[in-house]
């Protein structure tokens, strides 16, 4: 009755336990004071292998003792050890379930120290898979922590992280040990996959693409593709389809892989955020002509004198139409443009400049230079030949451009003229037309040689 057990009593005891024919369930019972056997049967090394006694068997002391096996050992396959196994009647401890793996299952120990996980998952239906999954965090906590570095399947490491029983932070705990690319992740929680980015273990197809987007800033996963430069099976249909993936992927990914697949006829550019794709979707006719696009470009000088080259007819007859009004600053920009490039619609883009429009002009190029390349006056509007009649230029080419004003009434260009060539009652002229446009609108003067002299 001493509550001290010696080894040598301990071992008696075992033996009676295993093979003594006429020991009963009864005795044993008297002889657990202070739960003296439970301690030597849980404690007994290769209990299951050597156990055989012709009076009771296993279950009969599972009945009447609390088993709980401390530490497994030949655990080989035989109804002992499956009832032990069936039952739980063993600490849940690593060296426990390599032994029960290795012994039991017959798992190479290879496989065991490092693809723990995924061995145990392999057993269908089996009573030590039931076990960790019914205790998986404890599983993770004090036995998968102990692995040095693990060696996980992807299907082993999806199966954990998308495991709701398991905390967050147990995951990350996986995904710091684990390699194994994950093939699928929309069902992984965003923290956690984002950790996953960070280690580069998501395959790149387009059905993660559009799961990430929702759960790792876009900025993140577009560095992360581009990295890569993973050829996603992406379709132009696909793209054309799906807004909020078109506008992720053109803002966020080099679409310089990506020419081949994406199609053509885009619009709608301006809103691109990235401008080396503008450029390359311009540079590559991937785009049709739009409007706002044409004058959003106004305001990146290489794109937009690429945008004219590729659409110089469409510009052309959208300033023909005068269907929109550009802005001072656009219409300037169509003026270097087509001038330098010789552009088919340089001369609709003559009929746009107005007074604001030319003092623009004239602060990159002096006034001479503009009107040297106006082939004709007429086509200028009376705005900006009034503003070039006010600048210092030569007299001939005002007389030139107040010859074109035949809109005007004579009274509100006389007033224009004489301010413009200051004069008062005498001016010599420079051209015969300037002089057959006074007597065309009837104007009081007469020519004295040289000389046109005005009067009442």
């Amino acid at each position: 009755n001493s509550d001290i057990i010696t080894d040598e009593h301990k071992e008696l005891i075992q033996m009676d336990i295993i093979n003594d024919s006429n020991i009963t369930i009864k005795d044993l019972k008297s002889m657990n004071a202070n739960s003296k056997v439970e301690l030597v049967i849980n404690s007994c090394l290769g209990f299951c292998n050597k156990f055989y006694n012709p009076n009771f068997e296993i279950e009969d002391l599972a009945k009447a003792f609390k088993l709980n096996f401390t530490t497994l050992f030949e655990f080989a396959r035989n109804p002992y050890s499956t009832y032990v196994l069936d039952n739980d009647l063993y600490k849940f401890s690593y060296a426990n379930i390599n032994t029960i793996l290795r012994d039991y299952y017959n798992v190479d120990d290879v496989l065991i120290d490092v693809r723990n996980y995924d061995c145990i998952r392999a057993l269908d239906n089996s009573a030590l898979k039931n076990r960790v999954n019914a205790h998986i965090n404890g599983y993770i906590e004090e036995i998968y922590s102990t692995i040095e570095k693990g060696k996980l399947s992807s299907e082993g490491l999806l199966e954990l992280l998308i495991n709701d029983n398991i905390s967050d932070e147990l995951k990350k705990l996986i995904v710091s040990k684990e390699t194994a690319e994950i093939e699928y992740c929309e069902y992984i929680n965003s923290n956690i996959v984002e950790a996953l980015l960070d280690k580069q273990q998501i395959k790149l197809t387009l059905d993660n693409i559009i799961s990430l987007m929702d759960n790792v800033p876009r900025s993140k996963l577009g560095e992360y593709i581009n990295e890569h430069h993973t050829e996603i099976d992406i379709t132009e249909e696909f793209i054309k389809s799906n807004d909020d993936f078109m506008r992720f992927f053109f803002d966020e990914i080099d679409l310089t892989y990506y020419v081949n697949n994406i199609g053509k006829g885009y619009t709608g550019i301006l809103k691109i955020k990235n401008d080396d794709n503008i450029a390359l979707i311009i540079k590559n006719k991937l785009c049709l002509y739009d409007v706002d696009d044409f004058a959003y470009l106004v305001y990146n000088t290489f794109l937009f004198e690429e945008y004219c080259k590729l659409y110089p007819n469409e510009i052309n007859q959208e300033l023909k139409d005068k269907n929109i009004e550009f802005v001072s600053e656009v219409i300037v920009a169509m003026y270097f443009v087509a001038k330098r490039l010789k552009l088919v619609f340089f001369s609709e883009v003559i009929k746009c400049i107005d007074a604001e429009c030319l003092n623009l002009i004239i602060k990159e190029e002096p006034p001479l230079t503009f009107i040297r390349s106006i082939e004709d006056f007429n086509i200028l509007s009376n705005s900006c030949k009034e503003a070039l009649l006010r600048m210092e230029i030569d007299v001939i080419l005002k007389e030139k451009i107040l010859c074109t004003m035949k809109d005007y009434d004579t009274k509100h260009w006389l007033s224009i003229m004489k301010k413009s060539l200051k004069i008062e009652t005498k001016y010599d002229p420079i051209g015969k037309e300037f002089y057959n446009e006074l007597k065309r609108r009837n104007v009081n003067c007469r020519k004295k040689f040289f000389t046109i002299e005005f009067y009442e």
